[in-house]
């Protein structure tokens, strides 16, 4: 399910309205169902004028859809299935200054597939194969900047350690940079000029780590 709502500060705060009364109403349009989707394994992302998101169905294949954004309204279209077969965990990440998307799913054998599309079509070309597999849904996201447009991270199956790969609008992989220790779960932050990985390592604990968006270097 899918909706949007305004959140505007002066629209929400009123001095006259006592601070117990009642919440007031949210500027929101009607949800859209994109479809069913199993497990946490859902990603999302925005463009200046999309909502898009991506999924796993319960065979394993990969749903997507999303939400055209008019003034106050919202379209909702799908692509389903965008590929089958039986996929772990995928993730979808929009660049910073281009209304392109990256996909990346990773299957059952640890290898992952990735694709740049326009946030219009959601048309996917030939897909580049990459050893580092996602272990979630926030594996993938922007730099922040041109080249690359984007950073993956996950185990890679090569060298048997955590690493991160960035993407161009071209599709063609690298720089890479290595991240550590494999990690069960890799979480990808957008920083100002930087990008943070966070690893769940081991029990409770997690590794916050931060990588120039350039991944020329990272910092524990």
């Amino acid at each position: 399910m899918l909706a949007g709502c305004r959140f505007e500060f002066a629209e929400l705060h009123d001095a006259a309205v006592p601070k117990d009364s009642p919440p007031q109403g949210l500027a929101c349009n009607t949800p859209i169902r994109l479809g069913d989707g199993a497990g946490t394994e859902l990603a999302a992302t925005a463009t200046a004028t999309r909502v898009l998101a991506t999924w796993l169905d319960e065979s394993g294949a990969i749903r997507a859809g999303g939400a055209v954004i008019a003034a106050e309204g919202a379209t909702g279209f799908s692509r389903a299935p965008m590929q089958g077969g039986v996929f772990t965990h995928v993730a979808v990440a929009a660049a910073a200054k281009s209304e392109r998307v990256l996909g990346v799913a990773t299957d059952a054998t640890g290898a992952s597939f990735i694709g740049v599309a326009d946030d219009a079509t959601l048309t996917y070309g030939d897909l580049v194969q990459s050893t580092i597999a996602l272990t979630g849904p926030h594996g993938a996201a922007s730099t922040g900047i041109d080249d690359p447009a984007w950073v993956i991270a996950g185990n890679d199956s090569a060298t048997m350690r955590e690493q991160a790969a960035g993407i161009a609008f071209t599709q063609a992989l690298g720089p890479t940079l290595d991240c550590g220790n494999p990690s069960n779960r890799t979480t990808l932050v957008t920083l100002d000029g930087r990008v943070a990985v966070v690893d769940h390592v081991t029990g409770d604990d997690c590794d916050i780590k931060t990588m120039t968006s350039t991944l020329t270097s990272i910092a524990t």
